[in-house]
């Protein structure tokens, strides 16, 4: 049997019965409709295999609490929601969806989203620590001492990621209101907050901690929020932040800082994983997250989209590098190469940004061969730029 399928509900728009039909043939994938909720739920129950649900929000935006009542019963969906707007990619927008702007849609981005759904999917059945629980009952939080506040999703896995490198388990909150509750509940030593979050934010829970815990063995609460201003460091520190991160942040810097306030969180280091630590902070110094903040704010769904329209460029043309070269095409190669050069920076890839500029220059003195084992050593360099976005903004691994 498939590992999953689609549960189509609703009438298609003719985009995306288009996608869905092209999908279908590509990937031979099993498409499943239903009219309405009632006899997708009904499918649901009968059939427990993996399943992406994609529906169209229509002009009313399907909201994160109505997707998670409707799906409370059901541990094997992913949601795929058509929403409005021009965004190129598929994206995280909510804890249990993923979504696709409908004037964006095509074959492609349909296969890019049900991809991220049933890999989101796979992840979060095989995960024994779920960190977009809310619930402090859905998690085995008695192990956990550190407790993440977040209310975006993307963010979670971020942190969750930094955190597992590292050896250290936590407990996740959506925001602020449900963080206290879980905090009063296990009195965690260790705090990481946003600040900017709907219903209680990362200021006021800092002050009820502060109110509330024991002066013997105060808290220690770290922020991570996107505002590098003075005047936000300065309010936190006043609320009883300990210390304060700006998002995006490595893992390295944010380990450093639990050491700093909660040195017995830390597992000890091992020979191995102090080389996996070592490995990771230089895999992320091949990008400076700092220039696309300067280009494009610090708007993290923007510097998720800006990555992925990268990634899918950058391959497009590393592989066009490859053909024009096998042709003989070196003049063609210097040119895309100038290209590839001039994405890499303005994505903060000055390493590799460099390293195409010195191939532009002297590819056209070349020989095929020459040519080919100097590719070959920029798809080298371009991978670790890959897997540092993948590390720093949580994208998926492809």
């Amino acid at each position: 049997a498939q590992e999953y399928y689609c549960l189509l509900i609703g009438e298609p728009s003719t985009a995306l019965a288009n996608s869905l039909n092209a999908l279908r043939e590509k990937k031979q994938l099993e498409v499943v409709t239903a009219p309405d909720w009632p006899q997708a739920r009904d499918i649901l129950q009968r059939d427990r295999r993996r399943a992406v649900v994609i529906e169209d929000s229509g002009d009313d935006e399907l909201s994160l609490d109505a997707l998670r009542r409707r799906y409370i019963d059901f541990d094997n969906v992913k949601n795929l929601v058509i929403t409005r707007g021009r965004r190129k990619q598929p994206r995280y927008d909510m804890q249990d969806a993923i979504s696709i702007d409908l004037e964006a849609l095509s074959p492609e981005t349909l296969t890019e989203g049900v991809r991220l759904a049933s890999a989101m999917l796979s992840e979060r059945l095989n995960n024994t620590l779920n960190p977009d629980s809310d619930d402090p009952k859905d998690s085995d939080i008695e192990n956990c001492r550190v407790l993440v506040v977040e209310d975006d999703a993307t963010n979670r896995r971020v942190i969750q990621a930094q955190l597992t490198q590292c050896g250290i388990r936590a407990h996740y909150a959506e925001h602020g209101t449900a963080g206290l509750a879980c905090w009063r509940e296990q009195r965690y030593p260790l705090v990481i907050t946003d600040i900017h979050m709907p219903q209680m934010d990362g200021y006021e829970l800092a002050r009820h901690i502060r109110a509330e815990e024991d002066a013997a063995s105060p808290t220690r609460i770290i922020a991570l929020s996107a505002n590098a201003s003075r005047d936000e460091k300065a309010r936190a520190t006043a609320q009883g932040v300990d210390a304060y991160l700006v998002k995006p942040t490595t893992g390295q810097r944010l380990l450093e800082t639990i050491r700093q306030l909660a040195p017995a969180l830390v597992p000890e280091a091992r020979p191995q994983a102090q080389r996996q630590q070592a490995e990771s902070a230089d895999i992320d110094s091949e990008i400076d997250l700092a220039v696309q903040r300067q280009v494009i704010g610090d708007d993290p769904e923007l510097l998720q989209e800006l990555a992925m329209d990268y990634l899918n460029s950058s391959r497009a043309q590393l592989a066009e590098l490859g053909r024009l070269i096998d042709q003989g095409d070196l003049a063609a190669a210097a040119e895309t190469a100038h290209k590839l050069k001039s994405s890499s920076r303005s994505i903060g890839a000055s390493g590799l940004g460099d390293q195409l500029e010195n191939f532009e220059q002297a590819v056209a003195a070349m020989s095929g061969s020459a040519a080919g084992a100097a590719l070959t050593t920029l798809k080298a360099r371009h991978q670790r730029v890959v897997n540092a976005l993948q590390r720093q903004l949580g994208l998926p691994q492809t």
